[in-house]
């Protein structure tokens, strides 16, 4: 059984080394990774889209893993949840001072989170269901509808949000340093 464990660990560094090392890289050589390589999972991501936005909801399981913090346990939103969520997206950004765009030129990033792609965790912190967000203008190659993607910079390509289901409230929002 210790050499099972000993090729999971080799497998797992060797294929964080891949996605580092063979350039899976956004704009300004932002980094993206996986978050991790395999968890086995009883429910498959739900891939959701409307007009204005396209995302994929990961499995309770993924999600307790995945989001900020401590996290007390994971569940599964639904897409009606999800759509609760993005109704009021929009809005958010607009009344949030903190997105306002890096470069002069860019339009407000409220203008252009339509393009961005989602992924959505499920989480439980102190009897609250919240939905920690991904956003992320590009995927660089990496498949963003099965694996939860780890970003470092980017600047506003790539922010988090987290939204209270039973309030019907954005909670935070967090947007990517510059390298």
């Amino acid at each position: 059984m210790r050499w099972k464990r000993l090729i999971y660990i080799f497998w797992s560094l060797f294929t964080v080394w891949l996605l580092v090392g063979c350039g899976a890289s956004g704009p300004d050589d932002t980094v993206l990774t996986a978050a991790f390589t395999e968890t086995k999972v009883a429910l498959a991501p739900v891939l959701v889209a409307a007009d204005t936005y396209e995302g994929v909801i990961f499995p309770p399981e993924v999600s307790a893993r995945v989001a900020p913090g401590k996290a007390d346990a994971g569940w599964m939103p639904t897409e009606a949840d999800i759509a609760a969520l993005e109704d009021g997206l929009i809005t958010f950004l607009q009344e949030s001072g903190d997105v306002a765009p890096l470069e002069s030129d860019d339009p407000p990033l409220w203008q252009r989170v339509p393009a961005y792609k989602r992924q959505y965790f499920g989480i439980e912190q102190a009897g609250k269901r919240l939905i920690y967000v991904e956003f992320f203008c590009k995927t660089s190659g990496l498949d963003w509808r099965s694996v939860p993607l780890e970003v470092s910079d980017g600047g506003d390509c790539y922010f988090q949000t987290t939204y209270d289901v039973d309030t019907d409230s954005f909670l935070s929002i967090s947007i990517n340093g510059e390298a």
